[in-house]
């Protein structure tokens, strides 16, 4: 049981050294299960303090480091890095967190004023379009993006505007324009209507008196109309118009004897609707004068009142000559243009373009062919509080 010599064991640090090297800024120990220390790269504590520590689980406390341990078989190894080193920022770290500051400020900086740009230019999209609605044009429209931004919603309220501003117009400003138009035209005929409607009343008078009643009635007709277009208000009743029907049928009854017959039909619950006056004589003056069949004894016109949903619809049908095919859709197309001769005053293209001024472009006349022969107007509209005034 003599001593007779040792054995030595070393190991090679070369490949701990260099990790060292590598990482400069942790420390590293690497210990065996004996307590023999193979590496230490700090040398600021003994293997057993951090044994000790570890074992209680009070190492980084001990250390006052973050630190990360491993075993391999009998060794150990303890990676530790002090916690003042770990807070403190290496200089380049700090060079590239303040390019990467500066780089994100520019392309910030660069996508504010494209959007400022953007957003300038919408402005003066809208603002152009103020000026052009201030200049008198209502038929400039904003671009809308859906589900876009107070600008859009800013847009589309403005293309709103200019639409019920524009019908507006349409519906009051051209009304009240036609309406100058016919008493200018009233003028100008040299005529005193209120003059001709006594004139007509005292020579009806006097026929009675000399006992022809059929031209005291026919005069009563006559005057009748006259009244109503003197006296009576611009909008009136479904009731009235057609009552104006009549008589102005009644004239032409006494003309075209035993010629044609005559039927206005009207619903009960619909002889209080309002429209403007002096809508249908001119339809049924059209009648007589190209879809008559002179010199025979089975002609008809007939008129009635019939809705469709919110809407109305005054149907003047006839048996008379008619029209071709393709002169119906000429006329169609030219009724919903709305193109007619500003000099006449009366006519189709004239009750036309009064009802479209009153009611809107969406409504007017329009005319159909029988299949059994004739000529079938169609005059639509839709009353609504305004017209009742």
């Amino acid at each position: 049981m003599q001593s007779m010599g040792c054995m030595i064991v070393t190991f090679d640090a070369e490949k701990f050294s260099r990790l060292k090297e590598y990482y400069s800024e942790p420390e590293i120990m690497v210990y065996n299960d004996a307590g023999t220390v193979i590496f230490d790269s700090d040398g600021a504590y003994e293997q057993w303090e951090i044994e000790n520590a570890r074992a209680e689980g009070i190492l980084e406390e001990t250390l006052n480091a973050y630190a990360e341990t491993s075993e391999s078989e009998n060794y150990h190894a303890v990676v530790y890095l002090g916690k003042s080193k770990a807070a403190v920022l290496p200089v380049p770290v700090i060079l590239m967190i303040s390019v990467m500051g500066i780089i994100m400020i520019m392309i910030g900086e660069m996508l504010v004023q494209l959007y400022l740009k953007r957003l300038s230019g919408r402005l003066n999209c809208i603002l152009d379009g103020m000026t052009t609605v201030y200049g008198g044009d209502l038929n400039v429209r904003l671009r809308v993006n859906k589900n876009g931004d107070e600008l859009d919603v800013i847009s589309e309220h403005f293309n709103e505007m200019c639409e019920k501003l524009d019908l507006y117009i349409r519906k009051s400003y051209l009304a009240e324009i036609e309406q100058k138009n016919a008493e200018m035209a009233a003028l100008q005929s040299q005529i005193n209507p209120h003059f001709l409607y006594n004139t007509l009343e005292a020579i009806r008078m006097k026929a009675i008196c000399n006992g022809d009643r059929e031209v005291g009635k026919m005069l009563y007709s006559m005057a009748v109309i006259f009244r109503s277009q003197i006296k009576e208000a611009d909008v009136i009743t479904m009731a009235q118009e057609l009552h104006y029907c009549k008589k102005y049928l009644e004239l032409f009854e006494y003309r075209y004897q035993n010629q044609f017959r005559a039927e206005v039909e009207c619903p009960e619950e619909f002889v209080n609707v309002p429209i403007i006056k002096f809508v249908l004589q001119p339809i049924i003056e059209n009648y007589f004068i190209h879809g008559m069949r002179m010199g025979q004894a089975d002609n008809l016109i007939r008129i009635f009142v019939e809705r469709s949903e919110e809407d109305f619809r005054i149907i003047v049908e006839d048996n008379g000559h008619g029209m071709t095919e393709d002169e119906i859709l000429k006329m169609n197309g030219q009724l919903r243009a709305n193109e007619m001769d500003n000099t006449k005053s009366i006519g189709v293209a004239n009750v036309n373009r009064r009802v479209k001024a009153v009611y809107g472009n969406q409504y007017g006349v329009q005319m159909e062919a029988k299949e059994e022969g004739g000529l079938r107007v169609i005059l639509c509209f839709k009353p609504d509080e305004e017209n009742e005034s």
